[in-house]
C-alpha cells in the first residue's frame, strides 16, 4: 500500500512498534520508490528526467521524443540514477541511433526463412503507413499490429524481426512503445532497412 507522508503520520501509532529491530529489505524499498516516481505528474516526471539524463542525449533525442520515452523510463527506474546507467549502458541508444542489423537474428528462429520474416515485415510496414501520425499511440498501433500477428501461427515469428528492426536489440520495450517514441517516419525508415539486409 502507498501513503502519503500525511498518511504515514495520521496512522502511526507508537504502541504498534515491536521491539524487535527491524529488518531493512532493499528490494521492497526500491519498489516503493518506483511506486513513488509513478505517481508524479507529468512535469514532475520531465523535471526528474532532465536531472540524471546528459544533455547531449536529450538534444540528440529532441524534447518530443524524450517526452515520449517518459514512461517507459518511469516503468522501469527505481531511482534517478538507474536512469543516467540506461544511457551509460546503451539501453536507450535505440531512440538516437539506427540500429546494427544482423541477418539471421532478424528471423525468430531456425525455421523461419528470411522469406517469411521480410513478408511479415512488409505486412508490418503497410500497417504503419496508414496509420495517421498526428494520432497513432502506442496502443493504436498494438491493435493494428496485433490484429495481423493473429493470423501468423506462430507465436513471435512478427513481433521479434520488428522489435529487432527497431532496435537491433533482442530484449527492449515493447515494439507499439517503441514505434510511438521513434514516430512513424522513423519507424518505417527502420523496417525498411532491415528489409534490405533480407534481400541481399
Amino acid at each position: 500500500e502507498i501513503l502519503s507522508r500525511e498518511e504515514f503520520i495520521s496512522n502511526f501509532d507508537i504502541s504498534k512498534v515491536q521491539h524487535a529491530g527491524g529488518r531493512f529489505n532493499e528490494e521492497k524499498l526500491l519498489w516503493l520508490n518506483r511506486e513513488y516516481m509513478r505517481l508524479m505528474n507529468e512535469d514532475d516526471k520531465w523535471e526528474f528526467f532532465t536531472k540524471f539524463i546528459s544533455h547531449d542525449f536529450r538534444t540528440e533525442c529532441g524534447d518530443e521524443k524524450c517526452h515520449r520515452l517518459l514512461p517507459m523510463i518511469f516503468e522501469r527506474a527505481s531511482y534517478g540514477k538507474q536512469i543516467t546507467e540506461m544511457e551509460k549502458n546503451g539501453e536507450l541508444d535505440f531512440v538516437t541511433k539506427t540500429p546494427h542489423i544482423v541477418t539471421d537474428t532478424l528471423n525468430w528462429n531456425t525455421k523461419q526463412s528470411s522469406q517469411e520474416t521480410e513478408k511479415h515485415l512488409d505486412a508490418v510496414f503497410k500497417i504503419i503507413s496508414h496509420l495517421d501520425e498526428a494520432s497513432m499511440t502506442a496502443e493504436s498501433t498494438k491493435e493494428a499490429i496485433m490484429a495481423y500477428d493473429s493470423t501468423v501461427p506462430e507465436r513471435g515469428a512478427v513481433l521479434h524481426p520488428l522489435r529487432y528492426a527497431l532496435t537491433g536489440l533482442d530484449k527492449s520495450p515493447d515494439p507499439f512503445s517503441i514505434i510511438w517514441i521513434l514516430g512513424r517516419t522513423e519507424s518505417l525508415r527502420r523496417i525498411e532497412n532491415a528489409m534490405g539486409h533480407l534481400m541481399h
